[in-house]
């Protein structure tokens, strides 16, 4: 079955980029417990999903390799990337032992965009897609190699649930992800404020 709005780029970091990325961020600051066996590091802002409440919170920017790595994708994919403004960066961290995964959802539809930009770092994984309304239900199974950068958009981003299964997680793994924000969040003027401050903070390399 084919799917539209998805993007894959193999060995899009070397194996040396990999070393020197993980190193960093193990090294930058402290992994934060999150949902479902996994640790975070969040940059960017306070978001209450259900309460749609949003605050700056403590983001101060974004770590100077996040930054040089977006620009090498906006730079390397602009038919992909054009007009991508990130305001959000998390990095999670799944591993074996802790029974690490994610379950099947939606990013939220009214914060965020449409592309959601992931780097995948030290193991192969599989994102499951999945529909809630097909009987029997449809899963497409998508290689997420080492290294690779994936994009979802689209049809892969709107009507397909994803997820991480804890039995494709084999070692640690560490993923990177860079969201933009949606249009109903920029269309209303209740927002403005934030969305402003928000792509202000953005805009600069946070410091260390």
């Amino acid at each position: 079955m084919n799917i539209q709005g998805i993007f894959l780029v193999d060995e899009f970091v070397t194996q040396e980029e990999e070393q020197k990325l993980v190193s960093v961020i193990d090294c930058r600051k402290p992994w934060v417990p999150s949902q479902e066996g996994r640790v975070k590091q969040d940059y960017g802002p306070k978001v209450s999903f259900l309460k749609r409440k949003v605050s700056v919170g403590n983001f101060g920017g974004f770590p100077d390799f996040a930054v040089n790595l977006m620009n090498r994708i906006q730079v390397n994919h602009p038919e992909i990337m054009d007009g991508f403004v990130p305001v959000e960066f998390c990095i999670l961290d799944y591993c074996p032992e802790r029974k690490s995964y994610i379950r099947p959802h939606y990013d939220d539809k009214w914060i965020w965009g449409d592309r959601l930009i992931t780097v995948n770092l030290l193991s192969d994984t599989y994102l499951r897609l999945t529909r809630e309304f097909n009987i029997p239900p449809i899963e497409i199974v998508i290689k997420m190699p080492r290294r690779s950068l994936l994009v979802i958009r689209g049809e892969a981003r709107y009507e397909w649930y994803h997820s991480i299964s804890r039995y494709d997680i084999k070692s640690r793994r560490i993923a990177m992800t860079w969201r933009e924000f949606g249009d109903e969040i920029l269309r209303d003027s209740d927002y403005k404020e934030f969305v402003d401050e928000v792509f202000a903070i953005a805009s600069q390399i946070e410091s260390v």
